[in-house]
């Protein structure tokens, strides 16, 4: 992932937007103006813009986004006018220049563009995990500040330490990226960084068709929408945008390589799937419920969109 070679996943979303419109009423400039101005050039970032559409001397170093169904995206990337929340192009390099000014700036040390008082702010959580622009990971006691991002065809993710030096940025033309999660763990492997996931060895077993089709469907967990489809290759699980094969270690548990814990499905007095329960390290973090009846449902804010999408993209990948 070196060289100029350019990535599209933003680093944030929603409500950034309101701060794109702000500091464009404030000074009068073209939001990428102020931003390749003020800081873009002071953190050394060159290899990044958020020119949308993109200038015509950047776009011979563009990406070109795939979907997570091997496709390339039409045009090759999407050109997006939110530019805070979905407009930044830029690479893994620019992208740890940042993480490395917050971490100066955290302790002091570096100001190019915050100063430490604002610094902290952003990366000081005001609700569960939540920051200003990044969230707070704690790992074997020791904070990071992470983000992880998409566009379509792109996916990307990268972390920080706060005091401890680390740091990684991911990104992968595709829209499917589970691999990132694979490949921090890998890194953090290689260089002993502690509280992150280590390979493990499980054990599979062959599971009838007969009890694989009683488990295709919708389900919710946790006020998280997802579903279990048959491919070619065996049960897949999709959840939150990452669809992930189903490995089984007993004919009613299985694990994912890119979606934690051990799930085991649950049956109703009559023998039907009622649904699964999600396990991590020993701990039951949720149970849910297969979905029969639209009347009982409770998701989280959006997820009923975020699932009706996914169906439609299914079902037009079925149909072509």
């Amino acid at each position: 992932m070196g060289g100029r070679t350019r990535y599209g996943p933003p680093l944030f979303r929603g409500g950034i937007l309101i701060t794109q419109q702000i500091l464009t009423d404030l000074t009068k400039q073209p939001y990428e103006q102020y931003m390749e101005e003020q800081v873009l050039r002071p953190m050394g970032m060159t290899n990044s813009s958020f020119n949308q559409p993109p200038a015509a001397s950047q776009r011979k170093n563009l990406a070109t986004g795939y979907k997570s169904n091997g496709d390339e995206v039409p045009g090759k990337y999407f050109v997006y006018p939110e530019k805070a929340a979905a407009g930044l192009w830029t690479t893994p390099t620019d992208i740890c220049k940042y993480i490395l000014e917050i971490q100066q700036a955290y302790q002091g040390k570096s100001s190019k563009v915050l100063n430490q008082e604002m610094a902290k702010l952003h990366v000081t959580p005001y609700k569960n995990d939540v920051a200003m622009g990044t969230y707070l990971q704690v790992r074997n006691g020791e904070a990071y500040f992470v983000h992880s991002a998409s566009n379509e065809g792109f996916t990307g993710y990268f972390l920080g330490g706060l005091t401890n030096g680390k740091g990684v940025a991911l990104f992968a033309n595709s829209g499917d990226g589970y691999v990132l999660l694979e490949l921090l763990n890998s890194i953090a492997q290689v260089y002993n960084w502690k509280g992150f996931s280590k390979p493990e060895q499980i054990t599979t077993v062959p599971v009838s068709d007969t009890l694989t089709s009683k488990y295709v469907g919708e389900y919710i967990l946790g006020g998280w929408l997802s579903e279990i489809k048959k491919e070619k290759d065996g049960l897949y699980l999709w959840s939150d945008g990452i669809s992930s094969k189903m490995y089984f270690i007993s004919p009613t548990e299985f694990r994912n390589i890119e979606l934690g814990g051990t799930k085991t499905f649950t049956f109703d007095s009559a023998g039907a799937v009622a649904g699964y329960s999600n396990t991590v390290n020993g701990r039951l973090l949720a149970t849910g419920q297969k979905i029969t009846s639209l009347d009982t449902l409770k998701p989280r804010p959006g997820q009923s969109g975020v699932l009706g999408r996914h169906l439609l993209e299914a079902k037009s990948t079925t149909g072509r």
